[in-house]
């Protein structure tokens, strides 16, 4: 910085005593001393937490799919001793085997347990909807629900609705509204034609469903595919 030497300031203060036997300089001179190694070692100090912090909190790619790679498998084991401990089976034979089913009244009885109240209560899942929570993980309607079956219902009932939740929902009920439209269309006119049959003449009202707005529609859904394109052979 163009400023002198901590050593010229050091002497200078040295030689403030009155006599040989006056120890103020040498006083002077160790605490001057103190505070030169007080600012170096913290500058250092800093200086080190910066690169320490900088290391710690830089994660690679990896180590972020690996950390949450890890944290659904331990998921899945936990959902998985949720639905042994259900079925009362044991664990290493669901495991390979996979042929044990959950009914609605193990579910509900196992959902009494406070931690596993507890744990669905974590992943945000209402555990007193039991009901609601059985219909949606039975996904064939069968009454019983696989070990496949709970622990995939249980990951997506994990959390609120997210947006692509909302589209999806909103594109069905677009699809099943033009699909209604055609159906009763095509019904109209079959009901045209027997009436048009019996009572010649008589059938002069307007039709209700219109097939040229639900071809509209449909065309406009087609845009969007259902399932991702098959790569080429």
């Amino acid at each position: 910085t163009g400023g002198n030497d901590w050593h010229y300031y050091a002497g200078i203060l040295r030689r403030l005593g009155q006599d040989e036997h006056d120890l103020t300089g040498e006083i002077y001179l160790m605490v001057f001393a103190f505070y030169v190694a007080f600012c170096t070692i913290g500058l250092l100090n800093v200086v080190t937490g910066i690169f320490v912090d900088s290391a710690v909190t830089t994660r690679t790619e990896d180590e972020v799919v690996d950390a949450f790679k890890d944290e659904m498998n331990n998921r899945q084991q936990e959902v998985r001793r949720i639905f042994t401990e259900a079925v009362g089976g044991d664990d290493e034979s669901h495991h390979h085997g996979m042929k044990a089913t959950l009914t609605y009244e193990q579910l509900k009885e196992q959902l009494d347990n406070p931690w596993v109240k507890a744990y669905f209560s974590g992943l945000e899942i209402d555990p007193n909807e039991a009901a609601i929570i059985f219909t949606l993980m039975d996904t064939d309607h069968n009454g019983r629900v696989s070990i496949d079956e709970f622990i995939d219902g249980t990951m997506k009932l994990k959390g609120s609705a997210k947006s692509v939740d909302m589209l999806l929902l909103m594109f069905d009920h677009v699809r099943f509204i033009s699909k209604f439209n055609i159906l009763c269309s095509y019904l109209e006119d079959e009901m045209r034609s027997i009436k048009s049959v019996l009572l010649p003449g008589q059938w002069t009202e307007p039709k209700i469903f219109d097939n040229c707005g639900a071809s509209n529609v449909q065309k406009s859904v087609a845009v969007i595919p259902t399932s991702p394109p098959s790569s080429p052979s």
